[in-house]
């Protein structure tokens, strides 16, 4: 039996070099494209992935939505990210001296999607959720993070 596809939001990007699809809590479709994909390219990459979006839209559909508003996130975060920078310096700093790699700063950042990442220009960047981690996986996140340099 054929389907018709979920609704999505489609974000073009002129920096995306493939489509994406994101599913996220309440069963709602994000669909990233490069800003030259047709829509005819993107509706064949969604029919062919279809089988796997609709699975994914009802297992999220089961998810409840987040409850904080944006506002309510921007404060929590600047309530914790002191106490983020200076657990990831301090992580940063053991685990260094065993590894030994070279970077230049650390930035704590409150982003949707990423708990780490790192810039050709030597920062590490760390979600402030990192302070509400259990230590083995703030420890795992910034070994990885390192382990790019």
């Amino acid at each position: 039996m054929n389907y018709p596809l979920p609704t999505y939001f489609l974000k073009r990007s002129a920096r995306s070099r493939h489509i994406r699809l994101r599913v996220e809590a309440g069963g709602h479709v994000t669909v990233s494209a490069p800003a030259r994909a047709t829509d005819s390219t993107i509706k064949n990459f969604l029919e062919g992935h279809a089988s796997w979006l609709r699975a994914k839209v009802e297992y999220f559909k089961k998810i409840p939505e987040p409850t904080l508003a944006r506002s309510q996130e921007k404060k929590l975060f600047e309530s914790h990210k002191y106490q983020a920078k200076a657990l990831a310096e301090h992580k940063l700093k053991q685990w260094n001296e065993r590894y030994g790699f070279s970077f230049k700063k650390v930035a704590i950042r409150n982003s949707r999607s990423r708990w780490g990442s790192c810039s050709s220009s030597g920062t590490i960047s760390f979600n402030y959720k990192i302070a509400f981690l259990p230590e083995a996986l703030a420890d795992y996140l910034v070994v990885h993070e390192l382990c790019h340099f």
